[in-house]
């Protein structure tokens, strides 16, 4: 905790109305702070045997910094480690994010704001005790413990819901809207201050007989467009899931899968069973009462209206929508005659799944408008029916409502939003779902965790009192990590680390711990300070902070992370690609171990083996004036043997500027079977002109720790699947439906799908097996 406020900084203060409140001044009350009696210009006051003493003057002496929104009427007290956000009037406080209710609440006394003394000395983990024979209040800073909760806190009830979300509300229109632009009418100067890692076996393909989905983390499985079990393969295609069989030389549809009540994303397979997912959106819009008028129209702009009142404004009413996320299990024991077995509803958008053994884990993420809990201008009010998170068993039409008391809520991370996670077993049907008031982010799953990886901003009192126009604020990550095992998940814990995250490569668990890499700063936001650097940290198995490598290539921001075992890779960029090799296997002190700077960068790493690995992503050259552009799609292979030295022992350069693959934002475009020597990606080539794609296709390598090489290229696009060709330049257009999505192998035969076409090849020579128009 800070001793004392830095010199020189200019703390906003309250000049409030006076309020007529039951408290009397009491001049005999002292106040000791470490055994210093301290002076007081204000007045102590004491309601309902609490002593309230002057805001400012207090937090001065316990080093504590302030800020005052006169627009909000809201106080915002900061430590290091402590945030407490008060309204003034208002009994209810947040403390880090938790509500709490003040047995008394703050009051503005003689343009004062007085808050009970025990309440927020103890808030910022300072020992309070109370001398009843010297009339003294008695506080030992660092001498106690701050408010914490191990476990989330409950919401509770209607009435803390809509507190908690008005108090944050404010909160952030303050961060994001800046600073008050009303003069501040008193200012005083402070005092000075004296994975489970993936292994090389659980990287490559399966090992038997067929490839699968280019999964992060060993035995746990990615949804995707396209699935296979060897006999039979499952592909999603406009919102259904077509079911063929795989004979090489003659694939044929056998069945079609077209749920009635939504369009079909992505699947998983297991066992037998195969798993749908997807979502519908339904909007509305919301009725207002205006001057005593229920408004309640089909168009979104409604006419002035008078009704024995003076004419309303034309407005513009608010349109709302709500997202079902719809999930089913079939058992296609006999493909040709699938069976539903379970299959539910559940609110909001799909973030992300996994199916780990027999067990389906998931998250979704549910927004509601907070309009209708506070402001009087709705016609209309929330049920708690329609407030509360809820889940549909579609074939038994059961549904099932969260109650307030079911549903907790990070304390950094209040939103109108419920972040609902779901445990399902495929066998038995038992299912897990619980919900947390606040958003999920990025996730990243093993075999017993399940993460989740949030933007936090935090408030910077000290920068903002230097910034003249608008706050500033911290752009960190909060993680918050779930315990997942026979379809259950619960909340285990919580961490915060600098910067924020690429995608879900950026995190990894591994021997118990958990690490993150992240990018702190953008070069092109706005501010003096605010230079990109790259961090990366190890928490331990309660998130705790317990290594961290911070600083690294200043000026340049993550392309892309891999963790293997542990080394970790790290790719930053700005002008050219620095790769680096870091070495954590003393988790307290994480190292650089090694280091290239090539031209180009990789977008998405993949390992081959505890030495080798893949970079995808693009090649780029820098013309005469300085600029760097991008030069074609790049494949590199590292060779880390020697760890301290690693080298790009080879590349391939594929197209001009413009060429590029799914792959580079998506890993599941990527099929990889290291046991047969064979790649194969889909990509867009631009072959004559930059920026003009002239190949839409799949390319086909060869593959080893010593080299890479082209194996051949194949396509979808023949005579008659070209639309048109712009009359004005050379560009071609083609019918996306035709551009080559994924590619797996079965026994000695490669497999390529579009939307509208499935083509086999032979894997030796990719001379065609046979083909599938898809209608």
């Amino acid at each position: 905790m800070r001793s004392k406020i830095i010199s020189g900084l200019l703390v906003l203060i309250m000049l409030l109305q006076p309020t007529t409140v039951a408290a009397g001044n009491d001049p005999t009350i002292k106040i000791s702070i470490d055994g210093q009696i301290i002076s007081l210009e204000e007045e102590v006051y004491t309601s309902n045997s609490r002593v309230l003493v002057p805001l400012r003057s207090v937090f001065e002496y316990m080093g504590i910094l302030v800020d005052y929104n006169e627009t909000t009427r809201q106080v915002i007290a900061k430590s290091d480690d402590i945030e407490v956000v008060m309204d003034i009037g208002e009994d209810l406080v947040l403390v880090n994010g938790q509500i709490t209710r003040l047995d008394v609440g703050t009051l503005a006394l003689s343009g004062r704001t007085y808050v009970p003394i025990k309440f927020i000395a103890e808030a910022f983990g300072n020992f309070v005790d109370w001398d009843a024979q010297t009339r003294t209040v008695i506080i030992k800073t660092n001498g106690g413990m701050p408010f914490a909760n191990e476990k989330l806190p409950v919401v509770s009830s209607r009435e803390a819901l809509t507190s908690l979300l008005q108090y944050n509300e404010k909160l952030t229109n303050y961060i994001y809207g800046g600073l008050s632009n009303e003069p501040m009418l008193e200012m005083d100067v402070a005092p000075t201050s004296d994975s489970v890692a993936e292994s090389p076996e659980a990287i490559s393909s399966s090992d038997n007989g067929y490839s699968d989905t280019n999964n992060q983390v060993a035995g746990v499985q990615e949804s995707d467009v396209i699935k296979t079990d060897g006999e039979y393969i499952y592909q999603v295609v406009d919102g259904k899931v077509n079911i063929y069989s795989a004979v090489p030389d003659q694939v044929s549809l056998i069945n079609t899968i077209s749920p009635s009540d939504f369009t079909v994303t992505e699947v998983f397979m297991v066992d037998h069973q195969l798993i749908l997912y997807g979502q519908k959106f339904y909007g509305y819009l919301e009725p207002y009462l205006i001057d005593g008028v229920t408004i309640d129209s089909e168009t979104t702009t409604v006419e002035p209206v008078t009704v024995d009142a003076p004419m309303v404004e034309s407005m513009i009413l608010p349109y709302y929508g709500e997202d079902e996320v719809f999930m089913s299990v079939y058992d296609v024991t006999s493909p040709s005659n699938p069976l539903l077995n379970q299959a539910y509803k559940f609110d909001g958008n799909y973030i992300s799944g996994r199916v780990i053994g027999d067990y389906l884990y998931l998250a979704t993420d549910k927004y509601f408008w907070p309009g209708p809990l506070y402001e009087a201008q709705s016609s209309s009010s929330y049920t708690d029916a329609e407030l509360l998170p809820s889940y549909t068993n579609i074939l038994t039409g059961e549904t099932t409502t969260l109650d307030y008391s079911d549903i907790r809520y990070f304390p950094d991370n209040v939103s109108s939003n419920y972040f609902m996670t779901i445990g399902l077993s495929l066998k038995s049907g038992e299912i897990d779902v619980d919900a947390y008031l606040g958003y999920g982010g990025q996730v990243y799953v093993s075999e017993t965790g399940f993460y989740t990886a949030v933007t936090h901003y935090e408030y910077n009192i000290l920068e903002s009192a230097t910034e003249l126009y608008r706050p500033a604020y911290d752009v960190n990550t909060a993680i918050y990590k779930f315990d997942i095992g026979e379809g259950k998940m619960s909340y285990d814990a919580k961490g915060m680390v600098n910067g924020t995250i690429l995608n879900q490569f950026s995190m990894d668990e591994y021997d118990g711990n958990f690490r993150v890499a992240t990018t702190k700063g953008n070069n092109w936001w706005w501010g003096t300070n605010n230079e990109s650097t790259n961090n990366l940290y190890v928490l331990d198995g309660g998130l705790n902070q317990i290594g961290a490598i911070e600083g690294l290539a200043k000026g340049e921001t993550i392309y892309s992370t891999r963790f293997v075992g542990d080394k970790i890779y790290m790719v930053t960029f700005r002008q050219v690609d620095p790769f680096f090799v870091i070495d954590a296997s003393v988790p307290s002190n994480p190292v650089v171990q090694g280091y290239l700077k090539i031209p180009g960068f990789s977008s998405y790493m993949h390992p081959m083996d505890e030495t080798h690995i893949l970079g995808f992503g693009q090649e780029t050259v820098e013309d005469a004036s300085g600029r760097v552009t991008t030069a074609g799609f790049k494949i590199s292979l590292f060779d880390v043997t020697d760890f301290e030295n690693p080298i790009e022992s080879d590349k391939l350069v594929i197209g001009l500027s413009g060429t590029n693959s799914e792959l580079e934002y998506n890993h599941k475009a990527l099929m990889y079977a290291i046991e047969k020597n064979l790649m194969a990606i889909p990509i867009s080539v631009c072959e004559t002109i930059k920026y003009n794609p002239d190949v839409f296709g799949a390319y086909v390598f060869n593959i080893s720790t010593s080299d890479i090489s082209i194996a051949g290229r194949v396509t979808h696009h023949e005579a008659g699947v070209t639309i048109e060709k712009d009359n004005y330049s050379d560009y071609v257009y083609f019918d996306w439906d035709y551009n080559i999505s994924r590619t797996l192998y079965i026994g000695d035969y490669l497999y390529t799908f579009s939307n509208k076409l499935i083509v086999v090849y032979d894997l030796d020579s990719l001379d065609e097996a046979s083909r599938l128009s898809i209608k």
